[in-house]
């Protein structure tokens, strides 16, 4: 039952840990089962995913912040800041060792991207689509565990210069590595130096685990990067309309919530045409398909983690609203309870 969620093409040397987790988070998120359907679920496949991982050799499985019930949103989990995030990935680019080099690459494709180490794994040359004289920059995954997986990534809205700038500068090399050869679906992105095969599954994604870890503590791992991108990703839409949420964030300073890339976001969201307040249902669409999941329960009960904010933002919001409205006793009366005082009456107004 577990194998529905990896497609035919997954191979059993692609599987990652973070893959078994997020099929039971696609298991879990299924609407029509009841929370102790799910209390059993989880509480049955836990101990087969860890025998799993055992058997493949694969880092141990970890169910933190796995939760059975939807109240509002996901639970919690350690979140990584893009400034943080950045400060590794400037240090692994400039490192003279080639795989650390590719490790931080994979850093960058995970949190801004919102990639699963298979999706990293498959990628060629092919699949990095830009252009030198156009600011875009786009990624296509062509080989997910999935239908839903597959998808296009538009990087110049959903990362800062200096990560295109990586990934335009790791195509470029990579490319060097082999001036003989002219067909780029041939060449992965990611493998040893002049040669065409790709690295093995497990070896960069360890090695990118790794950095993770050492930088953010042990329960960081690639699967966290894409718990980032989404919460990020749902936190920049709604600032698009509420720009003063940016006032309750610590990392608005950074590049992603600045005005050059905003406005490339809202281009991204604005392909159908929406009057002023009104509702937008092809913003949610366009989310799930850029995170790649089946719908939209995956998402926001189990990757996005930034609801609190949201929800922070709302209600103050409708505080300030409401201080500000003036209204008529006689607006209200029929609100309002008959009772024998008219003292106490208007005292409720």
């Amino acid at each position: 039952e577990m194998s529905r969620g990896l497609g035919d093409v997954y191979k059993r040397q692609d599987w990652d840990s973070d893959d078994l987790i997020e099929c039971l988070e696609d298991r879990l998120s299924e609407s029509r089962l009841s929370k102790r359907s799910k209390g059993l679920i989880l509480t049955a496949y836990v101990p087969f995913l860890r025998f799993l991982a055992a058997k493949l050799g694969l880092s141990p499985v970890s169910v933190k912040g796995i939760r059975i019930d939807y109240v509002t949103g996901a639970g919690q989990w350690a979140l990584i800041s893009p400034h943080a995030i950045d400060k590794v990935i400037r240090r692994l680019r400039r490192d003279a060792d080639q795989r650390l080099r590719q490790a931080g690459l994979v850093l960058s494709l995970g949190y801004y991207g919102g990639l699963r180490t298979g999706d990293i794994k498959n990628l060629t040359l092919d699949d990095i689509v830009f252009n030198d004289r156009l600011p875009d920059l786009d990624i296509e995954i062509c080989r997910g565990k999935s239908r839903n997986a597959r998808r296009r990534l538009s990087f110049h809205a959903l990362a800062p210069d200096h990560i295109q700038s990586l990934i335009r500068e790791s195509w470029v090399d990579r490319l060097s590595e082999f001036p003989n050869r002219t067909i780029l679906s041939k060449i992965p992105l990611l493998g040893p130096e002049s040669r065409i095969e790709s690295y093995e599954f497990t070896s960069i994604a360890r090695l990118a685990r790794y950095v993770l870890k050492q930088a953010f503590g042990e329960d960081a791992n690639i699967h966290t990067l894409r718990h980032c991108f989404c919460s990020n990703l749902v936190i920049r839409w709604y600032s698009l309309r509420h720009p003063d949420i940016l006032q309750d964030l610590r990392d608005a300073s950074h590049d992603i919530y600045q005005p050059e890339l905003q406005d490339q976001l809202d281009r991204f969201f604005s392909v159908m045409p929406y009057e002023d307040g009104e509702i937008r249902p092809y913003d949610l669409i366009s989310m799930i398909k850029l995170t790649g999941h089946a719908n939209p329960e995956t998402l926001f009960q189990y990757y996005v983690h930034t609801f609190g904010v949201v929800q922070s933002h709302a209600v103050r919001s409708c505080h300030s609203l409401i201080e500000n409205i003036k209204v008529q006793a006689s607006e209200i009366a029929l609100l309002l309870p008959r009772m024998k005082s008219s003292k106490s009456r208007a005292n409720l107004g």
